[in-house]
C-alpha cells in the first residue's frame, strides 16, 4: 500500500521551519499539463458588481508568527490526490506544497476559540494515472477523508468520479475538463471559455466590432472559439475570420498568411481586434509571422486568455498593449512572493488552486459547515486569497470573477477589475 503523508499543524510548522533554512532548489521547471491549465492563469463578461456580500471569505496571505498556531481538538480529514511520482510528479510536489502553506496560513490567522476544528490533509500520489488516483482515492477514504482535493488530470477525476456518484463525498479536482464535472465533482482549473466571455465583451464594449480568432485545432482552441461565437451573436457583432493550425506549429506561416489574406483591402486587414489564445513556443513563431504580414499590436488590439497570465511568457515575447482576461493580478502575485519567501522555488500557476481550495475546506471545517454539494454549491460563492472570487455551479464547472488587464513593459495593470461579488 502506498504511504501517505498526514499534514496537520504540527507538522506544518516544522516542515516550513525546515523549508526556510533549506538550500535553494534547482529551478523550477514543471511539464506540461494535458489540459491546458488556462492561465496558467481561472465569471461572465456581464457579472453585475452588486457589493453583496460574499459568506464565505477566505484569510488573505499576511505575515504570521508560528506561536499564533492554536491547538486542536477536533480533526477533519481531507483527502489530497496529486502526482508526486511520474512526469509530473514537480506540479503535483508544487501543488502539495501550496496546500499545507494554506492551512499554516489559515489557522495562524484564527484565534484559538475560532480553530477548535482543524483540517487534516491526507496526501495520497496518484502516480498521474487513472489506476494511481484509484487506489489514492480508496487509501484516503480508508483512512477517514470526508472531501477529495485533486486529482490533477481529467483521466484520473474519471476513474474515481463513481464516489462522488454514490454520494459518499465530493471531490474538488484541479482539472479544467467539463466533460468529468457533475454529480458532486468539481473542477477548479482554470477555464479558458470564460475567459474568452470575459475579454471578448470586454472588446465588443469598448466598440471594437470585428474580432478575428487565429487559435490551435484542438479542444482549447474549440472551446475558446465556441465561446466567443456566443459573445460575439450575442452582442451583434462580428466573428471573422476564424483560422485555426495544427497545434504542433507545422502551418503557422501558411495560416497566418490566410488570416491576413481574407477580407483585406487598401493593404489593410478588415478586423479590428485579434484573439490569440495561445501561449507555448507557438506564439513566439505566431507574432513573427503576424509582423511580416504586417500585423502588430500597433494596427491591431490582441487580446489574449489566461495562458498570457505568465510572467515567464511575458520576458519571451513583446505584448504589451495586449488585452487579457484572468484572475486579480495583484492577489496573485501576493500568493506567489509568500510561496517563493517559504519554499525558495517559483510556484505554477495552478499552484495557486491548491492554496485556495485547501483554504475552503479549513473555512468550511472551522464552521462546521461540512462538504455537501449544497455548501460546496453555495450561490454566492467564496473569496479565495489568491485567485479572487469562484463558485460551483451545480453543474461541476467552476465561475470565476475575472479582471481584464493590460500588458505594459512585462507587467499586467487593471483595465476593467473583477467584480467584488456575484449576481
Amino acid at each position: 500500500m502506498a504511504q501517505g503523508w498526514r499534514l496537520s499543524i504540527g507538522m506544518m510548522m516544522a516542515s516550513l521551519l525546515l523549508a526556510s533554512c533549506a538550500p535553494e532548489p534547482e529551478p523550477f521547471d514543471a511539464p506540461p499539463v494535458q489540459e491546458r491549465p488556462a492561465a496558467l492563469p481561472y465569471g461572465y463578461p456581464d457579472i453585475a458588481n452588486k457589493q453583496m456580500p460574499v459568506l464565505n471569505q477566505l484569510p488573505a496571505t499576511d505575515s504570521i508568527e508560528t506561536s499564533a498556531l492554536p491547538a486542536s481538538t477536533t480533526k477533519i480529514k481531507v483527502g489530497f490526490l496529486v502526482p508526486l511520482s511520474g512526469q509530473a510528479a514537480t506540479v503535483g510536489k508544487a501543488l502539495q506544497d501550496a496546500g499545507v502553506l494554506a492551512l499554516f496560513d489559515k489557522y495562524a490567522a484564527l484565534s484559538g476559540a475560532q480553530s477548535t476544528t482543524q483540517v487534516e490533509l491526507i496526501t495520497k500520489d496518484t502516480k498521474g494515472t487513472p489506476a494511481g488516483a484509484r487506489q489514492a482515492a480508496a487509501e484516503a477514504v480508508k483512512e477517514g477523508a470526508q472531501l477529495i482535493i485533486g486529482p490533477l488530470f481529467g483521466a484520473e477525476v474519471e476513474a474515481i468520479k463513481p464516489l462522488a456518484k454514490s454520494g459518499a463525498m465530493s471531490i474538488i479536482s484541479f482539472s479544467n475538463n467539463p466533460q468529468v464535472a457533475g454529480d458532486g465533482v468539481y473542477t477548479v482549473g482554470f477555464n479558458p471559455d470564460e475567459q474568452a466571455k470575459r475579454i471578448a465583451g470586454y472588446a465588443f464594449r469598448r466598440d471594437i466590432n470585428r474580432l478575428a480568432i487565429l487559435a490551435p485545432n484542438d479542444e482549447y482552441g474549440r472551446r475558446v472559439i465556441a465561446s466567443t461565437e456566443k459573445v460575439a451573436k450575442l452582442l451583434g457583432r462580428t466573428l471573422s475570420p476564424v483560422v485555426r493550425y495544427s497545434p504542433n506549429g507545422a502551418t503557422i506561416n501558411q495560416d497566418v498568411t490566410t488570416l491576413a489574406k481574407q477580407d483585406a483591402a487598401g493593404g489593410r486587414v478588415g478586423f479590428e481586434a485579434l484573439l490569440l489564445p495561445e501561449g507555448s513556443d507557438n506564439l513566439v513563431r505566431i507574432l513573427s509571422a503576424l509582423e511580416a504580414n504586417n500585423i502588430t499590436s500597433r494596427s491591431v488590439q490582441f487580446i489574449g486568455t489566461g495562458v498570457w497570465d505568465d510572467r515567464d511568457l511575458l520576458r519571451q515575447v513583446n505584448l504589451d498593449g495586449a488585452w487579457l482576461a484572468s484572475s486579480p493580478p495583484m492577489l496573485y502575485e501576493a500568493f506567489e512572493q509568500r510561496f517563493i519567501s517559504t519554499y525558495g522555488y517559483k510556484p505554477p500557476r495552478i499552484a495557486s488552486l491548491a492554496y485556495d481550495v485547501v483554504a475552503l475546506s479549513a473555512t468550511l471545517a472551522t464552521r462546521q459547515m461540512g462538504f455537501g454539494r449544497d455548501v460546496i454549491e453555495d450561490a454566492n460563492g467564496f473569496s479565495g486569497p489568491a485567485n479572487g472570487i469562484f463558485r460551483f455551479r451545480d453543474t461541476g464547472l467552476v465561475e470565476r470573477g475575472l479582471a481584464v488587464m493590460q500588458v505594459q513593459s512585462g507587467k499586467f495593470s487593471v483595465l476593467d477589475p473583477a467584480p467584488m461579488s456575484f449576481e
